[in-house]
């Protein structure tokens, strides 16, 4: 169960591919929000583990990254499935506004967002078709001393 008071949001992430198997579920029970999506190119400068956490940061970010942005609207009482390249792919997180824009033309002001995650967990490494997300798949790095 997951309660997020009005401006807080969620960094950005992927689910760790050696916990959770495919598909997670995501029920929003209360609050209204925009859950924004972003996956990076493989031209990008982006590495694991250096993503953007500020709405400031990404701005300056998006000069140097090459990435496809999606925002989705997740009503109260609405599913969000992640499976396959949005779930292996794509970032995911809910900017730390206590507004959202909707459709363009309308603003809707965020109360406390309280939602249900649901994730099976994974028995031995992730073999997804995304290496280059994967921490199952990634070589390890050494530290040289």
């Amino acid at each position: 169960v997951n309660e997020y008071p009005p401006g807080i949001g969620l960094s950005p992430h992927i689910d760790t591919h050696s916990a959770f198997e495919d598909l997670i579920f995501s029920l929003s029970l209360a609050g209204p929000c925009i859950m924004e999506f972003r996956k990076y190119t493989t031209n990008s400068d982006w590495q694991v583990g250096q993503i953007p956490f500020s709405d400031a940061e990404s701005q300056l970010s998006d000069k140097r990254l090459n990435f496809v942005r999606k925002a989705i609207h997740l009503p109260p009482r609405s599913l969000l499935l992640l499976s396959g390249e949005a779930r292996y792919a794509w970032h995911h997180y809910i900017p730390h506004h206590k507004m959202d824009r909707v459709n363009d033309d309308e603003w809707i002001r965020r109360g406390t967002r309280v939602s249900f995650t649901l994730r099976k967990v994974r028995k031995g490494d992730c073999k997804c078709a995304f290496p280059q997300y994967c921490d199952s798949q990634r070589p390890a790095t050494t530290s040289q001393t």
